[in-house]
């Protein structure tokens, strides 16, 4: 979804930022490849950490160029390595805060692990909107459910109201799950 993503923005000519946040790295692995831990996300964090500046890459979309903080493998270690604290948690937020004007202007996409670990909330404590890609089965509810929890939780935190959309994936018409989702999901939305 986030290279998907990034290309709507394109289309609409905004030269948006992304930063890959999974440790599986998929956007990164699209766009552009990186081999070391050093040149990607992970540098943000740690005793010496380097700015987004340093390590973003330019890319292309189709013809046109956009820039990419990209992810690695190794991401998966950054809650054991550096803990989850607050420190932690603002990073990426900090960093973006730091850019040049003309960087900030930008709309920033950030492609987040669909599991809800310590990297997940460091892409909520950056984002100002959050877009939850849901699969209409069971257990992708379960986990919508289980994340609006934790955004809740987080609004006293974040002194702020996270605001959020929910994007219905591989939706079926015949399927009595799906319209259950759907239905929970927009009574969700109401309130």
């Amino acid at each position: 979804p986030g290279a998907w993503l990034c290309y709507a923005a394109r289309t609409r000519h905004v030269a948006p930022r992304a930063g890959d946040l999974d440790s599986q790295a998929h956007l990164t692995g699209i766009l552009a490849p990186v081999d070391q831990a050093e040149a990607s996300a992970f540098a943000l964090f740690g005793d010496a950490p380097r700015s987004i500046a340093e390590l973003a890459r330019d890319v292309a979309l189709g013809d046109s160029p956009a820039a990419l903080l990209p992810g690695h493998i190794d991401l998966m270690r950054i809650d054991s390595l550096y803990g989850k604290g607050p420190r932690v948690l603002m990073t990426l937020r900090a960093a973006l805060e730091s850019a040049p004007p003309e960087a900030r202007a930008r709309p920033v996409l950030i492609d987040c692990c669909p599991m809800l670990g310590v990297l997940s909330l460091v892409g909520v404590f950056a984002a100002d909107r959050v877009l939850v890609p849901v699969s209409t089965d069971y257990l992708a509810g379960r986990g919508a459910r289980a994340l609006e929890h934790t955004l809740k939780a987080l609004e006293p935190v974040l002194k702020r109201r996270v605001e959020r959309r929910y994007v219905l994936t591989r939706f079926d018409t015949r399927r009595r799950m799906a319209h259950r989702i759907e239905t929970e999901l927009r009574e969700r939305e109401a309130q």
